[in-house]
């Protein structure tokens, strides 16, 4: 499986946990923000910290992460599925024609 080059950079939407810097309690909202972040461990550690504080504390967030935990773990021991011939001839056409379009200021 390839990945895009460069470091992992938490999404904008868990800003506001990041920029809290700490010393506050993470709420449900903020956990569910962040979720993908923290399961991928692309957050700081003071901040996976303070999202396990809460876990530890709240059983619904920690049944949302632990399901989803294992559905990525599901997914990720399914064997690889090629794509049909046909799917691949058309996504690689509409790809080209978007980046032509980009390339021309029109996107």
């Amino acid at each position: 499986m390839a990945f895009a080059p460069g470091p992992c950079v938490p999404a904008q939407r868990t800003l506001r946990i990041l920029q809290r810097g700490g010393g506050g309690a993470v709420n449900c909202r903020e956990i569910f923000e962040a979720l993908s972040e923290f399961i991928d461990e692309d957050l700081s550690d003071s901040t996976c910290s303070e999202i396990q504080v809460h876990l530890d504390h709240c059983r619904n967030c920690r049944i949302v992460v632990n399901t989803l935990r294992k559905t990525v773990t599901l997914y990720h021991s399914l064997p690889p599925k090629q794509m049909p011939g046909e799917v691949r001839t058309r996504l690689h056409r509409v790809i080209n024609i978007e980046s032509s379009r980009d390339q021309k200021g029109g996107g």
